[in-house]
């Protein structure tokens, strides 16, 4: 086998799609020698893999205290003659009637001042990240839970803390909520809020409706309620009443690939898909069709970017640089 074909039959076994003679063989090829023992324990290793970045909450208030205490420790003891001096040393420096002495109070006052600056303009910048009013958005929050929003949606996170989980939705959106039985997740959405303790479902604020894949969610209002299971979705109409309906969730109606799962998917294909799932730019390289370089895998969805990458890499012997935007771009792709 070539070696594109030796990647193709490691990705049909790990994706289930091998039949019972076909495992046999691809068994007996992989423990024919060392290089493809080495081959295939690499790409089921990374497979298997489902690393997760932990995710960093800065909290302004304590931040700022710390910085003040730290001010208060490292400030020493001042007395009258070590005042004078400094005062008359800084008006040998800068000679002049007016009140505007350099003194230790000032300038920690002013270090203070400093911090709590860059930590507004830090929440501020990182709440505007987590919303997008112009093209779907991938959303981790700082509790591990995930977000896609539809386009032209945004989530207002200005609330929310990992033991505050509260957050308002304009638009539509998929949720993959982290389980955390002290603090229930709770979004608000026109005109109705939606509780859970951890689940996956659908909110869409413009029809009203809220759409379960797993788990339970409670919906509320201010004149009904009601508990939600899988495969079930209610309706909040004009009258505020709540139509709860049966159906099966259906994950190719996602305006996304949420597991990262493709059968013969075109590679242009594959790349929007995961530039949308990891909210990153990926640049192609110049090509005219894509439809005969094909990608085929099980879920990628517990994988890093870098992971993902290595399995594009060992499969279109892929070449990428990463810009400075974080971004990155592809100067290698070669098909078979």
């Amino acid at each position: 086998m070539s070696y594109t074909e030796e990647i193709k039959i490691i990705h049909k076994h790990l994706s289930g799609e091998l039949s019972k003679e076909e495992v046999k063989d691809y068994m007996a090829w992989k423990v024919e020698n060392a290089e493809n023992t080495l081959l295939a324990d690499q790409i089921e290793n990374i497979w298997e893999s489902a690393a997760e970045v932990p995710q960093t909450f800065f909290d302004a208030d304590k931040a700022f205290a710390k910085h003040l205490a730290k001010m208060n420790e490292a400030e020493p003891t001042i007395t009258d003659a070590s005042v004078n001096e400094e005062t008359t040393i800084i008006k040998q420096i800068n000679p002049s009637n007016h009140n505007n002495i350099f003194n230790l109070t000032w300038i920690k006052t002013l270090a203070a001042i400093l911090v709590f600056a860059i930590a507004a303009l830090f929440i501020f910048d990182n709440s505007k990240k987590s919303s997008n009013t112009i093209t779907d958005t991938f959303v981790t929050l700082d509790d591990g839970s995930k977000v896609w929003l539809n386009e032209g949606s945004e989530l207002d996170i200005k609330s929310f803390s990992p033991n505050n989980r509260i957050v308002k939705l304009k638009g539509k959106g998929y949720f993959d909520i982290k389980s955390n039985l002290e603090a229930p997740f709770k979004i608000s959405a026109n005109g109705f809020d939606v509780q859970v303790l951890g689940t996956k479902f659908v909110v869409n604020a413009l029809n009203r409706e809220v759409s379960v894949k797993e788990g339970k969610v409670k919906v509320t209002n201010a004149i009904a309620n009601t508990i939600l299971t899988a495969n079930q979705k209610v309706i909040v109409n004009n009258k505020d009443e709540m139509l709860v309906e049966n159906f099966i969730f259906d994950d190719s109606k996602l305006w996304f690939n949420e597991e990262l799962k493709f059968n013969n998917a075109p590679f242009d294909q594959v790349i929007r898909e995961i530039s949308a799932n990891f909210n990153v730019k990926i640049i192609l390289p110049a090509r005219n069709d894509w439809s005969k370089c094909t990608f085929t895998s099980g879920s990628l969805k517990g994988n890093s970017l870098d992971q993902v990458l290595t399995i594009l890499k060992l499969t279109y012997e892929l070449e990428y640089t990463r810009l400075k935007d974080n971004n990155i771009s592809l100067t290698k792709v070669k098909c078979k």
